[in-house]
Formats: C-alpha cells, structure tokens, sequence
C-alpha cells in the first residue's frame, strides 16, 4: 500500500484518488477519496498528487453525497462562478417550497425592518414581474389593524394577521380597466374578524350591494392600507348581482367561490363566475382553504351569491368544503389583496 498518485494528464478532470492496498481484491469506500475542497486553491484531503482543485465555470466541485454539488466557487481570476448549492436537503424541499409549504417570513427574507417596510419592499420586487426568490405561502405579520371600531392585535397562537402569498400575477392585464402593474395576491392565513352578510336573509344585489361589503371597505379597508403602509393595487373583477353580472373594482376584497375551490358548487356558472381563476395555494395546498379563528376551525364567507336563493351567500366550511347559509349569519372574514 501507499505511493504517490499519477499526474492527471492534459483535458482530463482528476475526480477522486483510489489507495489499492496490496493483496487487496476489494476497494472499500474508506479507499476512496473524493474531491472535498470547495475553492481554487485548497487542497483535497488525503490526495497524493494534484491536490490543489481546479475549477472552471461548469466543471463538477463535489462528488461527496449529500454536500454541494454546484456550490459558489471562485476561478484564478477571483469571480464567482456560481451561487447555487443543490445538496440532498435542497432536493427534498423543491416540491413542498413549491406547493406553499414552506412559507417563510417575509422581514426576515427581505431585511426588513418592520411589517409595513417589507411590503414596501414586497412591491418594489413585485412590480419588477420577476418574482425570482418569492414563494407561495411566504407571509408578512401584521402587528395590529386599527380604524374607528376596528381594534386587532396579533396573536401568536393561531396568526390571525398573518398575511400571505396566495397567487402572482393573477389579474396582470384582466378587467374591464386592465391591471397593468405586476403583483403578487395576499390574503390573510386565518380568520382576523367576523361579521354577517346583511342584517336579513337576503342577497338581493348579491356581494356588492351587502352590508358586508360596506363594512369592508370602510373601516377594515382604512385599518388594512394603514398597516401595510401603502393602498394596493386595485383589482376589477366580474361579480354576480344576484340577476346579471358587473364589473367591480376593489383594493381590498373578499375571493369568489371560484377563487377558493376553483369551480363554482353554489354559485352561478357562465359570466357570473367572471374573471375568477383559483388561487394557486389553494390547488397546491388545500389545506390552506381551511381557516382559524380564536384557534378553532370556522366558515368564512365568499364573494359569492347562491344562485338558487334569495336569502344565502357561499362560504368555505370550518372542514374544507364548499357550503352556503342564510345572510344573517356571523362568520369569518379573510381579506385579500394586491401587492
């Protein structure tokens, strides 16, 4: 056993050192040395001869399993080749950081120094339209919503002004007035406020002409542009008024039926559904349809008349599903809007 390695020769690239011991017929994983330095000039352990790595723009810098296979490192003349490492943590987290599993906290992320400084930060990159480094389900906490009767503290134990990352660029370019900036879609994570549809059991005008949606554009709408510290883009959509359909602009609104399960179940079909699309996190995590308040399971109401009542509105139920009650009812309500 031992001796010095050959040269490596001309348009070759030395991966790894193989120490063959005498008498041997079997080559052990311990015999094995793989190259391990990460930068030009640092030397690989327990190599004999060209143990100094040599890395060019493409070449392999890694053959260890589990560590980096294309980390940063840097050529002779000092620049980066690469900023990616692809290692097997990396791998298993692809599909789950693409489903919105993964949702991380925007602050941090962005180096922010407050909630309302990362969604200034947020629109800076969104209206770029490169939402390189954004993922669904990454969030902003919101430390309170305050305005006339709306009084909102954060609280830790179930989120309740967690705002987060539902869909990008989902209205670019649709409406009777066409979105024209680049965004992403928010809406909060859990169930922040309650409140009923209208006072009676009607749904006469359908969501525009509602009490709820008085309600929501007056005091939670000032409480919300307060806390993010900018007005969001303004969306028009095409909603149902219960008899025909009409465009409506908003820049803080409640998603359709559509818009949470991707097709109506209560609802009308056909114009009524409009320009409504599924948001994304909602396909790739359903779970996410499903929505706390005071930490328990709720129903929280929709954009979204029955089409076959005069008296209820749609909602998503406590477990997940697509279910309608009568306007009177109390239940949640989970803004969303444009960034």
């Amino acid at each position: 056993p031992g001796g010095v390695a050959g040269a490596v020769e001309t348009g070759w690239l030395k991966i790894c050192e193989i120490l063959v011991p005498a008498s041997s017929t079997t080559v052990l994983n311990a015999n094995i040395y793989n190259i391990d330095a990460i930068a030009v000039g640092e030397s690989n352990t327990s190599w004999t001869n060209g143990i100094t790595s040599i890395y060019r723009n493409g070449s392999i810098s890694d053959m260890k399993t589990g560590q980096e296979l294309n980390t940063t490192h840097r050529s002779s003349d000092g620049k980066n080749h690469s900023d990616v490492v692809l290692n097997t943590t990396n791998i298993k987290n692809v599909v789950p950081d693409a489903l919105g599993l993964n949702g991380r906290d925007l602050e941090a992320v962005l180096g922010a120094s407050s909630a309302s400084d990362a969604f200034t930060k947020l629109r800076a990159i969104s209206s770029t339209g490169d939402f390189t480094g954004l993922r669904l389900g990454d969030y902003i906490d919101i430390p309170s919503l305050n305005s006339g009767a709306i009084s909102l503290t954060w609280n830790a134990s179930y989120q309740n002004l967690r705002a987060q990352i539902v869909s990008f660029d989902h209205y670019y370019n649709t409406g009777d007035t066409a979105v024209t900036s680049h965004h992403v879609v928010m809406q909060f994570k859990n169930i922040p406020i309650e409140h009923q549809y209208n006072a009676t059991d009607t749904n006469a005008g359908g969501y525009a002409a509602s009490a709820l949606y008085t309600w929501l554009h007056g005091d939670l709408q000032t409480a919300i542009i307060s806390a993010l510290g900018l007005t969001p883009l303004t969306v028009h959509r095409l909603l149902s008024d219960h008899v025909t359909w009409e465009w409506k602009a908003e820049s803080v609104f409640l998603p359709t039926e559509v818009e949470v399960f991707g097709t109506q179940a209560w609802g009308r079909g056909g114009h009524y559904t409009g320009s409504s699309l599924q948001f994304p996190l909602f396909a790739s995590n359903p779970k996410t349809k499903v929505k706390l308040f005071n930490n328990i399971r709720s129903h929280w109401w929709e954009a979204t008349d029955r089409s076959d009542s005069t008296a209820n509105f749609c909602l998503a139920y406590s477990t997940g599903y697509a279910i309608n009650y009568i306007a009177s009812n109390t239940y949640g309500v989970v803004p969303a809007f444009l960034i």
